[in-house]
């Protein structure tokens, strides 16, 4: 039998909880359209994934469309006309919102299930997060890979967010690291939110800010290469070794 899991939409304006419902599924993931009208959500049994819309304004809801795919993490497109959905199987696939039928599908690498997918602002990069670590930069309309981003660890991805030049990834255990868009550089070192479980992020509608969740409650950080390093200094301190300040990209000059 399946537990019951608790989904939540809410007001950015209000705060209102706008929806509060328990569903008996295995693995439940939903994203909200970048105005807020209409949230996806897909649930997954095992051997396949139940995907619905919901109306913000009205509250009702489409009837489930079965597909094939077991789908983990789904993210709406900059224009709300699509939306990506990674997958168990390690594929990523852009989807219309009508029959969620594939339209285009990624290679499936070897490294594990997508866990977090998302888009940059302008549409033409998908970026997707992976239980091995490694976070694989691709088109946003081929779904070709670009390149990929690896943080030297294998804890999972849990989330994924970018502005037009730099990429956060949060991984499980709640660390949050910045990377280059254009060359996949890492900026400055990770930073630990002090969180326990993994945290999810939501940047500001001019991509400047990001909030973060941890045990200590919400934390805001400055989206800017400049700030990220002189913060990841800050936190790191002296705990760290110079070979492992090195490694961070955490090196001191002057």
């Amino acid at each position: 039998e399946l537990e019951p899991m608790r989904i939540v939409v809410m007001s950015a304006a209000t705060g209102r909880t706008l929806l509060d419902e328990s569903l008996a599924a295995g693995v439940a993931t939903g994203a909200l359209s970048p105005d807020g009208s209409i949230a996806v959500l897909a649930t997954r049994d095992g051997s396949g994934s139940s995907v619905s819309t919901l109306d913000v304004d009205t509250l009702s809801s489409s009837q489930p469309t079965e597909v094939d795919d077991e789908i983990v993490a789904v993210a709406f497109s900059p224009d709300g006309a699509r939306i990506v959905t990674g997958h168990a199987a390690g594929d990523v696939v852009l989807r219309g919102l009508e029959s969620f039928a594939p339209e285009v599908r990624s290679e499936a690498p070897t490294n594990g299930q997508v866990t977090a997918v998302g888009f940059t602002p302008d549409g033409h990069t998908v970026i997707a997060g992976g239980q091995a670590g490694v976070v694989r930069i691709l088109d946003g309309i081929t779904l070709e890979s670009r390149f990929t981003l690896s943080a030297g660890q294998r804890r999972g991805i849990a989330a994924v967010a970018a502005n037009d030049h730099l990429v956060l990834t949060a991984s499980d255990g709640g660390i949050v690291r910045m990377w280059d868009l254009a060359s996949g550089a890492a900026i400055g070192g990770p930073i630990p939110t002090g969180g326990t479980t993994a945290p999810s992020i939501a940047l500001s509608s001019d991509g400047a800010r990001a909030l973060v969740p941890s045990d200590r409650g919400l934390l805001e950080f400055v989206v800017d290469d400049g700030e990220w390093v002189a913060l990841a200094c800050t936190i790191a301190g002296r705990q760290l070794t110079p070979d492992e300040r090195a490694t961070h990209g955490l090196v001191e000059t002057g």
